[in-house]
């Protein structure tokens, strides 16, 4: 019984530890060298996905109306350099900086769903400027940087990031019934279900 009991400890440990890893996506992940690179770090076991990347800024209105027919039904929540209106914060400690963290804020009793980041790097007219992930529900933190290697288009922090933008659905969050709810129901299917043999 004690090997038993260490053998599933030891599963237990094993697959939280599986669950922990983190996973890099890279977007456009060029093999060019000289392409600037956007990268997005979450936890596993899933992914985050690339989506597109482009040149100019994901305000533009060709790029919005790129980026929201790729990601329909979602919207535009927030964005770092303005105040979402929605409730939603997405919020990072890397603006002007070529690497950090970033995090969201849903307002309670929401949860977000088919959620996109945008990454825009503070210089224009690169290839690209901007990518665009999806992530996936339920996470709701990670890392990012940009990476030009070769120094393409200036190393003097024209690379950094500009701002991040969080594309997105909020959906009122379920309510749990409690286990008295459960304990009524059955009483109530119980109290039919008598009523019914007594008038059979």
């Amino acid at each position: 019984m004690f090997k038993a009991i260490v053998l599933t400890l030891g599963v237990m440990v094993s697959t939280t530890a599986a669950q922990a890893a983190t996973i890099t996506t890279y977007c456009p992940s060029s093999s060019n060298p000289a392409v600037r690179d956007f990268s997005l770090t979450t936890e596993g076991p899933i992914a985050s996905g690339c989506v597109l990347s482009g040149v100019g800024n994901t305000d533009t209105p060709g790029n919005a109306a790129l980026i929201l027919a790729a990601i329909s039904p979602s919207i535009l929540l927030d964005k770092t350099d303005t105040v979402g209106v929605s409730g939603v914060v997405i919020s990072t400690n890397g603006v002007g900086f070529l690497a950090g963290a970033w995090s969201i804020l849903v307002p309670a009793g929401y949860v977000l769903q088919d959620a996109f980041l945008a990454l825009k790097s503070g210089e224009g007219g690169g290839d690209p400027d901007w990518a665009l992930f999806s992530l996936v529900d339920g996470i709701l933190s990670g890392t990012w940087a940009i990476d030009d290697p070769t120094c393409a288009r200036g190393c003097n922090g024209e690379q950094s990031l500009s701002h991040l933008s969080l594309y997105g659905t909020l959906v009122p969050a379920a309510v749990p019934i409690p286990a008295a709810g459960f304990l009524l129901l059955a009483g109530l299917g119980g109290l039919a279900a008598l009523r019914r043999r007594k008038l059979a």
